[in-house]
């Protein structure tokens, strides 16, 4: 375009032409930058997905290590108990043996006292 043709001062059309040139830089380098942005953007959606899955993964080991907690605390009570049923009733068969101990020396006491009766009865 010609500045005389227009009628406008040549250092004007000038200063208008370098501004309408930087204009169009300026309008590229916004065009670049928010390409850049809606780039950005997508690669920190893909990232959110990522994570969340990731963070919903967590979340469930995190579930399956508590009820395994709890079934391996549930198993320990179950063992402890049959543990104190057995030592109740080792305890019981100790008193038992006990007693049939007593009642084993008790006997033998009796026959060796009516042995001793006999022998002295077939002696006269």
């Amino acid at each position: 375009i010609n500045a005389e043709y227009m009628g406008v001062d040549e250092e004007k059309f000038g200063g208008t032409e370098k501004f309408n040139q930087e204009s169009k830089e300026f309008i590229s380098t916004t065009t670049q930058f928010h390409e850049m942005v809606e780039n950005l953007l997508e690669l920190l959606g893909k990232q959110e997905k990522l994570i969340e899955a990731e963070k919903l993964k967590a979340i469930g080991l995190q579930n399956r290590m508590n009820g395994e907690a709890e079934i391996r605390r549930r198993q320990q009570q179950e063992q402890q108990t049959k543990l104190e049923e057995k030592e109740a009733q080792l305890q019981r068969y100790i008193v038992q043996y006990e007693s049939l101990l007593k009642i084993e020396s008790e006997q033998r006491q009796l026959i060796e006292r009516l042995s001793g009766t006999d022998s002295r009865s077939s002696q006269l």
